[in-house]
């Protein structure tokens, strides 16, 4: 749900680590923030890359504490990579040294690792979110995010979808004029960073960005003068320091077409990932109240949350929810909104998402119990319903198989299946679910028989090690593994747009047991982006086998590696990657 030229890549901080000037800039970049869920557990780890240009970079796993060890810089061109790092705790934390002197820090929170001894000196605790005296709140939205309570108790709704029902509080933007296109595609993303001035990270890490036609409507029950509370924060410009972001952002804000803040530029005033708070007053129009950005100068308009109060003690229907799925309320499960890596896979056990299909990303998902055994629930509108079940169980009857997977924190992959349903057509589902999304119909995407395969041959790859030839077999040539270890085999491939692929190589093993290997997953610039130990069972004589893997998680349009390193493999002989 972005557009790739908005965030600034791996590829960008590599630049400026290196060429960018060293005294009046220094900054540090830990690669890569967007890849909170890179392990599942504790140990011994293959490496961490920083970017920077300072003299030297000490890296810790916890804030100012269990340090991983000080570099030198190199010479230019280089970057700052730990290996083989004992990794216990969930925080990254590189501070960048010029003359001995700190003058750079950057830090990450991880997904799924226990909490390290000094996270609580990442926490701000602000009064920011503090009621206004006199005032009474009609709404509390969490832009671009779910539903959320505070650390003071209030209640944030979920951002939705404006609908036809205008007497329900909703969002739009530039996807409302291409029907078939996701809602929210293009105009929302969130942030794993933590963010200062505030304890509610969760709420101001999801955000909307757009430009003109990006614009937030709350019915109001008389039109008279309101509190309204607006909420920013810069993620991605000037991370790590080493750039003025200023005036690389610029955008009013207007309520019902008057502008209300003019020429804002959120890093100018706070710097990135820090919270910044505006209040205006503005007065209702025909019922309506209506967040827009007019004139968007530099890059495009960004917020977090909103908030709109009055003097009057005024209310709003409680339930405006145009939520796709009508179920009843149930201890076997929750109706939760804006499916994302780091929710909670189940009601009553601890396992968290750490890769989804890139479709399911902002999905509404119905939160269940290990031990449900049956479902039913109907659509209001119609709708995709993509189902796992537990490991062991069939492909259900009608069900189309997305050959796509979900993973969780304990390392389960899940296949899923979709069907579409009917407006208020009910869905009955049967076994053991682990997994559970509804999302409108898109037309984006052709369905996955119809996706390009690319076929890259193994003769054409980068061989490593003197363990691995080319040599023929069932009279054409390919890439056999003569030993163990010892032996590497790397593609170089490239994909044309935004999405999950999958990884299929073809392959034959003609000894008894099965074969091991290590596959990864590189980006251009040599971050590694995922990892497993892959297996690869015995084939018929004269026959192939196929291992399927995918990327995990979306990748941008560009250039990738996929290497294939030896563990037990002598004998294993390999024809073709497929990356559809």
């Amino acid at each position: 749900m972005f557009t790739p030229w908005e965030e600034p890549t791996d590829v960008f901080y590599m630049f400026r680590a290196n060429y960018a000037p060293k005294k009046t800039e220094p900054m540090v970049y830990i690669v890569s923030h967007t890849w909170p869920s890179r392990w599942n557990q504790p140990g011994i780890k293959d490496s961490v890359v920083v970017y920077s240009n300072c003299d030297e970079v000490e890296l810790f796993n916890d804030v100012d504490g269990q340090s991983l060890g000080k570099q030198k810089r190199g010479v230019i061109g280089t970057h700052f990579q730990w290996n083989k790092p004992n990794i216990k705790y969930n925080v990254l934390y590189a501070v960048g040294y010029v003359d001995g002197k700190v003058v750079a820090k950057d830090q990450i929170v991880l997904n799924s690792l226990p909490k390290s001894p000094n996270f609580e000196r990442l926490i701000e605790a602000t009064n920011v979110l503090a009621a206004q005296k006199n005032y009474h709140y009609l709404y509390r939205l969490n832009c671009g995010g779910p539903t959320y309570q505070d650390h003071l108790g209030n209640q944030w709704l979920a951002d939705q979808q404006l609908s036809a029902n205008y007497n329900h509080y909703g969002s739009t933007s530039w996807t409302s004029e291409f029907p078939g296109v996701p809602a929210f595609f293009a105009s929302q993303r969130r942030t794993f960073s933590p963010i200062g001035g505030s304890a509610d990270w969760k709420l101001f890490q999801s955000f909307r960005y757009g430009r003109d036609q990006l614009k937030f409507s709350f019915p109001v029950p008389k039109d008279g003068e309101y509190l309204v509370e607006l909420y920013f924060i810069e993620p991605w410009l000037g991370i790590g320091g080493g750039m003025n972001a200023e005036k690389m952002r610029i955008f009013d804000v207007a309520i019902n077409d008057k502008t209300v803040l003019k020429d804002l530029d959120i890093w100018k005033e706070v710097g990135a990932n820090r919270l910044l708070k505006k209040t205006v007053k503005a007065y209702s129009k025909a019922g309506q109240l209506v967040v827009s950005f007019p004139q968007v100068k530099v890059g495009q308009a960004i917020i977090s949350a909103i908030a709109i109060a009055s003097l009057d003690h005024i209310k709003v229907p409680q339930d405006q929810s145009n939520s796709i799925v009508n179920i009843q309320p149930s201890n076997d499960y929750k109706l939760n909104s804006w499916m994302d890596i780091g929710d909670k896979q189940f009601t009553d056990s601890p396992e968290t998402f750490t890769a989804l299909p890139s479709n399911l990303y902002g999905a509404e998902y119905i939160q269940v119990n290990k031990n449900i055994k049956q479902l039913t629930f109907s659509v209001n509108t119609e709708a995709d319903v993509f189902v796992g079940f537990s490991a062991g169980g069939q492909q259900p009857v009608s069900m189309e198989d997305t050959k796509m997977q979900i993973e969780n924190s304990a390392g389960e992959k899940t296949n899923i299946y979709r069907k579409r349903f009917k407006a208020n057509e009910k869905v009955v589902l049967d076994g053991r679910i682990v997994a559970l999304a509804v999302a409108s119909p898109s037309e984006l995407e052709p369905a996955y028989d119809l996706k390009t395969v690319t076929s890259y041959k193994a003769t054409d790859a980068k061989l490593m090690g003197q363990s691995i030839v080319r040599q023929d077999l069932m009279d054409k040539p390919r890439v056999i593994f003569k030993e163990n270890v010892g032996g590497i085999l790397e593609w170089s491939i490239g994909v044309g747009v935004a999405d999950t692929y999958s990884l299929t190589i073809k392959y034959h093993n003609p000894i008894a047991q099965p074969l091991k290997a290590k596959i990864e997953f590189f980006s251009a610039d040599g971050t590694l982006m995922r990892t497993e130990q892959a297996e690869f069972a015995p084939t018929k004589a004269g026959k192939w086998n196929y291992l399927n893997t995918s990327t995990g998680s979306m990748i941008n349009a560009g250039s990738y590696k996929v290497r294939l390193t030896a563990i037990e493999a002598k004998g294993l002989t390999v024809d073709a990657l497929d990356v559809q």
